[in-house]
């Protein structure tokens, strides 16, 4: 009698993660489901058209119930691509070499996409009330660019601001 009750018992902890594991929050085992998750499918893709303004450096108020994200694309000498971002699917604007944006996301896991001539993606948790840095890094390669998306300190990210203008965009 002791030894179905013992295979019950490890079927069941066995199984355990399966009955625990929220489907919203799994994370998707392949690139292309990343990207998919992360760029959107390929009939939502927009271009844009991207300014900077060298005279303005607003402060983006910090929301409690949002998390706050700064965007920058340090300036890079043989940079003439925009690069663009999405968030979970969603394209939420651009930048130009030597350019940056703010935007607010909702607390929880967010997938971003980053596109400048190749994709790059990072995935983070967000939390409400913080703020976080993200470089969409575009370094050049002889045949093509190399494109890369960090998570920032504070401390490595407020140099990169100062040298940088805020962008303002328009779908194309």
């Amino acid at each position: 009698m002791r030894f179905p009750i013992t295979i019950f018992l490890l079927a069941f902890v066995i199984s355990l993660p399966a009955f625990c594991q929220n489907q919203a929050d799994s994370y998707p085992d392949s690139r292309a489901a990343r990207e998919l998750k992360a760029c959107g499918a390929a009939d939502k893709e927009v271009n844009f058209t991207v300014a900077a303004d060298l005279n303005a450096h607003p402060n983006a108020a910090q929301p409690t119930a949002k998390a706050l994200v700064y965007v920058v694309r340090p300036h890079h000498g043989m940079a003439s691509y925009t690069s663009k971002l999405a968030v979970d699917g969603t394209w939420m604007g651009a930048n130009l070499s030597g350019s940056y944006f703010t935007l607010m996301l909702e607390p929880g896991l967010h997938y971003l996409c980053s596109e400048a001539k190749t994709r790059s993606l990072l995935i983070f948790t967000a939390e409400a009330g913080k703020t976080y840095f993200v470089e969409e890094q575009v370094v050049f390669k002889p045949h093509s660019p190399v494109h890369n998306l960090f998570l920032l300190t504070e401390a490595d990210a407020k140099p990169l601001l100062a040298l940088a203008a805020p962008s303002s965009w328009k779908i194309q």
